[in-house]
Protein backbone atom coordinates (compact mmCIF):
# COMPACT_ATOMS: atom_id res chain seq x y z
CA UNK A 1 0.00 0.00 0.00
CA UNK A 2 2.86 2.70 1.01
CA UNK A 3 4.59 2.14 -2.27
CA UNK A 4 0.85 2.64 -4.50
CA UNK A 5 0.60 5.95 -1.92
CA UNK A 6 2.65 7.68 -4.11
CA UNK A 7 5.42 7.38 -1.23
CA UNK A 8 7.62 4.95 -0.37
CA UNK A 9 9.20 4.11 3.01
CA UNK A 10 12.95 4.48 3.32
CA UNK A 11 13.44 1.66 5.85
CA UNK A 12 11.18 -1.55 6.61
CA UNK A 13 11.59 -2.77 9.87
CA UNK A 14 9.47 -5.65 10.58
CA UNK A 15 9.59 -9.11 12.81
CA UNK A 16 11.54 -12.30 10.97
CA UNK A 17 7.92 -13.88 10.35
CA UNK A 18 7.86 -15.62 7.16
CA UNK A 19 5.82 -13.28 5.42
CA UNK A 20 8.55 -10.32 5.29
CA UNK A 21 11.29 -13.14 4.77
CA UNK A 22 9.96 -14.59 1.90
CA UNK A 23 12.42 -13.72 -1.18
CA UNK A 24 9.31 -12.44 -3.38
CA UNK A 25 8.92 -9.96 -0.69
CA UNK A 26 12.30 -9.37 -0.10
CA UNK A 27 13.20 -8.55 -3.72
CA UNK A 28 10.02 -6.47 -4.24
CA UNK A 29 11.51 -4.43 -1.54
CA UNK A 30 15.51 -4.28 -3.28
CA UNK A 31 13.79 -3.20 -6.11
CA UNK A 32 12.80 -0.32 -4.59
CA UNK A 33 15.79 0.67 -3.41
CA UNK A 34 13.83 0.02 0.57
CA UNK A 35 16.92 -1.10 3.28
CA UNK A 36 15.48 -4.02 5.23
CA UNK A 37 15.67 -3.86 8.98
CA UNK A 38 14.33 -7.13 10.65
CA UNK A 39 14.35 -7.76 14.73
CA UNK A 40 16.92 -10.34 16.18
CA UNK A 41 15.64 -13.67 16.31
CA UNK A 42 13.95 -14.52 19.80
CA UNK A 43 13.30 -10.73 20.12
CA UNK A 44 9.28 -11.26 20.40
CA UNK A 45 9.21 -9.19 23.48
CA UNK A 46 10.55 -5.71 21.96
CA UNK A 47 6.49 -5.27 20.87
CA UNK A 48 4.89 -6.06 24.61
CA UNK A 49 4.77 -2.20 25.23
CA UNK A 50 2.74 -1.16 22.13
CA UNK A 51 1.00 -5.04 22.21
CA UNK A 52 -0.31 -3.62 26.02
CA UNK A 53 -1.18 -0.49 24.61
CA UNK A 54 -3.88 -1.55 21.31
CA UNK A 55 -4.91 -4.27 23.86
CA UNK A 56 -6.13 -1.03 25.78
CA UNK A 57 -7.19 1.07 23.20
CA UNK A 58 -9.36 -2.29 21.77
CA UNK A 59 -10.97 -3.31 25.03
CA UNK A 60 -11.23 0.36 26.60
CA UNK A 61 -12.43 2.31 23.70
CA UNK A 62 -13.09 0.30 20.20
CA UNK A 63 -14.49 -2.69 21.10
CA UNK A 64 -16.90 -0.80 23.13
CA UNK A 65 -18.10 2.04 20.80
CA UNK A 66 -20.34 1.86 17.62
CA UNK A 67 -18.71 4.50 15.69
CA UNK A 68 -21.22 5.77 13.06
CA UNK A 69 -18.16 6.49 10.70
CA UNK A 70 -14.28 7.20 10.15
CA UNK A 71 -14.05 10.64 11.21
CA UNK A 72 -16.75 9.71 14.92
CA UNK A 73 -13.72 6.71 15.40
CA UNK A 74 -10.78 9.66 15.02
CA UNK A 75 -12.64 11.93 17.08
CA UNK A 76 -13.28 9.60 20.28
CA UNK A 77 -9.92 7.54 19.39
CA UNK A 78 -8.34 11.11 19.64
CA UNK A 79 -10.06 11.57 23.18
CA UNK A 80 -8.97 8.46 24.40
CA UNK A 81 -5.79 8.97 23.79
CA UNK A 82 -5.55 12.44 25.19
CA UNK A 83 -7.36 10.83 28.67
CA UNK A 84 -4.90 7.79 28.26
CA UNK A 85 -1.79 10.26 28.35
CA UNK A 86 -3.21 12.98 30.53
CA UNK A 87 -5.57 12.28 33.14
CA UNK A 88 -5.73 8.03 33.37
CA UNK A 89 -3.01 7.39 36.30
CA UNK A 90 -0.54 4.56 35.25
CA UNK A 91 0.15 1.83 37.93
CA UNK A 92 3.55 1.70 36.45
CA UNK A 93 4.40 5.30 36.22
CA UNK A 94 3.20 5.31 40.54
CA UNK A 95 0.12 6.54 39.75
CA UNK A 96 1.13 9.35 37.67
CA UNK A 97 0.29 10.57 34.66
CA UNK A 98 2.83 10.01 31.60
CA UNK A 99 2.63 13.50 30.51
CA UNK A 100 3.59 14.37 34.73
CA UNK A 101 6.13 12.01 33.85
CA UNK A 102 7.76 12.93 31.48
CA UNK A 103 6.94 16.46 31.37
CA UNK A 104 7.44 16.93 35.34
CA UNK A 105 4.22 19.48 34.71
CA UNK A 106 0.77 19.54 36.56
CA UNK A 107 -1.97 17.48 34.42
CA UNK A 108 -3.38 19.42 32.21
CA UNK A 109 -7.03 20.62 32.34
CA UNK A 110 -8.55 21.59 29.21
CA UNK A 111 -9.12 18.88 26.11
CA UNK A 112 -7.87 19.32 22.87
CA UNK A 113 -10.22 20.90 20.26
CA UNK A 114 -8.79 19.38 17.44
CA UNK A 115 -8.53 15.57 16.17
CA UNK A 116 -5.00 14.09 15.29
CA UNK A 117 -5.76 14.69 11.38
CA UNK A 118 -6.67 18.78 12.57
CA UNK A 119 -10.62 17.83 12.02
CA UNK A 120 -12.69 19.73 14.96
CA UNK A 121 -13.83 17.80 17.61
CA UNK A 122 -17.23 18.14 18.73
CA UNK A 123 -17.78 18.96 22.50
Amino acid sequence: MALFSGGKPEIFHSDQGCQFTSSAFVQRLKAEDIKISWSGRGRCFDNILVERLWHTVKYEEVYLRAYGDGWEAEISLARFFWRYGHVRPHSSLGGKTPYEVYTENKPCSSRPGLTMSGAESFQ
